[in-house]
């Protein structure tokens, strides 16, 4: 994937994260059962431009955590379905959307949004 259309896409996650309130947001999960609350790849796996694209959320057998929505694209799902869309390294994918890698394991979706364009002015370096 090119740079230019892998930052259109992380911008348009940011634009989203914009209007998302924050009792509605929850880095720690793709999404909740009732589909009301998200992290930043969630809300973006409902944008329908997304969609149209091929990046979902999909229902995934898991034994370990129960039935879960994760996110999938073309053949894979999962973190390697947000590096392969959003043409992010597993680094680069993790510093903008794991809870772990945000002060505290936790974000508002505002903060989230304010990496994700620091990360796209800045040449897409990860910081430490």
């Amino acid at each position: 994937m090119n740079t230019y259309v892998s930052n259109q896409r992380l911008l348009k996650v940011a634009k989203i994260l914009d209007t998302v309130p924050e009792e509605k947001f929850n880095l720690s999960m793709w999404r909740n059962s009732c589909g009301t609350v998200a992290c930043a790849v969630g809300w973006a796996a409902s944008d329908p431009g997304f969609k149209r694209a091929g990046f979902s959320l999909r229902k995934h057998e898991s034994s370990i955590w129960g039935n879960l929505h994760v996110p999938h694209f073309g053949e894979v799902n999962h973190w390697t379905a947000v590096e392969k869309f959003f043409g992010l390294s597993r680094e680069q994918a993790e510093y903008l959307f794991l809870h772990l890698s945000y002060s505290g394991y936790d974000a508002t979706p505002r903060e989230v949004a304010e990496r994700i364009r620091n990360f796209v002015k800045n040449g897409r370096q990860v910081e430490s």
